[in-house]
């Protein structure tokens, strides 16, 4: 009897083992991948992805759809700087640090028409 219940116990510690190695962490990103830059047209990353970008530091337009984005996430060691199209000159709307998940983006909600690159500790301006 004893010998029933150590099998039992060590065959559901086995199985609790298995199937938590192959779970994903919950901060594991499954829809942007380290190195990218991600935006998508609803909160919380739902809706359409709109840009999933490896640009580089110094990269002065990664263009995005007009006014849509409302989040993003930010997997790369460099800043990101949303900006509004105006006239008569551009606003920089937003700022994403590097390795940043923004699942609201406040006022910049909507008017980011596309970004530029900066080194990880350069501000956006």
């Amino acid at each position: 009897m004893r010998r029933q219940a150590f099998k039992a116990l060590a065959a559901l510690a086995l199985g609790t083992l298995i199937l938590g190695a192959t779970q994903v962490p919950a901060y594991a990103d499954t829809d942007c991948e380290s190195g990218h830059f991600c935006a998508w047209d609803g909160a919380n990353y739902s809706g359409n992805k709109v840009i999933d970008s490896t640009a580089a530091f110094g990269t002065t337009n990664v263009d995005v759809p007009d006014n849509v984005v409302s989040s993003v996430k930010n997997l790369t060691g460099n800043r990101w700087c949303g900006v509004n199209n105006g006239f008569p000159g551009d606003d920089t709307v937003l700022n994403v640090a590097p390795n940043t998940r923004l699942g609201s983006i406040g006022g910049a909600d909507n008017k980011i028409d596309h970004f530029y690159v900066r080194g990880g500790n350069w501000g956006c301006s």
